[in-house]
């Protein structure tokens, strides 16, 4: 019997920008002896000097650890790469993606973060912000979005699937289809398929400033008398 998977029941995409953060949420950086922030942790900033690691201080330009070459990641950030690769398993279409491909979107993510490293905004674009993307799947969550309609087909897929998903899906997002029924599900999804493909989100400037035309009542036409014809 085929089953379905249940749709994710939180905010996926962290703002990798800044590592601390996960699922919208700030937590405590990762301590010895702690679980984020726990009584341990609560305990440690009091005062406890046995339980608190000493302070690093980050590399500069001119420090020897910077010259030296990359350094290796830190604990925040390969968490925050985990916590990103939990997140795009959670999508329907990462189905058709590979360990490996997953680990690439994740690169992709953390590199379209960063303003001197993001794709140049396209034009008559909008790129979605880390807070825009949060609460569109905040509402698909409350909406019960996706649906099994989302889901890559059973069986052997081919290569090509996602691609061609993101060309559907880039004409569903114009002007006219805003009043559509499954416009929302249709974006969600689209947020979704570029996070994986591209690693950030851009929609048409036109279709987000979309406003509905205001139905007017007309108002029952006016009787006119017609003259009698006298004989």
């Amino acid at each position: 019997m085929e089953t379905t998977r249940p749709p994710p029941h939180r905010s996926p995409i962290p703002n990798p920008t800044n590592p601390s953060t996960f699922h919208g949420e700030p937590v405590d950086p990762p301590m010895a002896g702690t679980k984020r922030g726990g009584r341990k942790g609560r305990k440690a900033a009091a005062g406890d000097d046995k339980r608190s690691p000493p302070k690093r201080k980050a590399a500069s330009s001119g420090d020897e650890a910077g010259a030296c070459g990359a350094s290796p990641p830190t604990l925040d950030v390969a968490m925050l790469r985990k916590r990103l690769l939990e997140d795009l398993q959670a999508f329907p279409e990462a189905a058709v993606l590979e360990e490996h491909q997953l680990k690439e979107a994740v690169d992709r993510l953390i590199k379209e973060s960063k303003p001197e490293t993001a794709t140049p905004t396209a034009k008559g674009m909008v790129r979605f912000g880390d807070d825009q993307i949060s609460m569109a799947f905040i509402h698909g969550n409350w909406l019960g979005f996706p649906t099994t309609e989302d889901f890559p087909p059973t069986g052997v897929v081919s290569l090509g699937w996602l691609d061609e998903r993101r060309r559907q899906l880039d004409l569903e997002v114009q002007p006219e289809k805003r009043e559509e029924p499954d416009n929302m599900r249709l974006l969600l999804a689209k947020i979704r398929v570029d996070l994986l493909i591209k690693g950030y989100v851009e929609l048409p400037e036109l279709y987000l400033d979309y406003t509905p035309p205001k139905v007017v009542a007309r108002s029952p036409p006016k009787h006119i008398p017609t003259a009698m014809a006298s004989g």
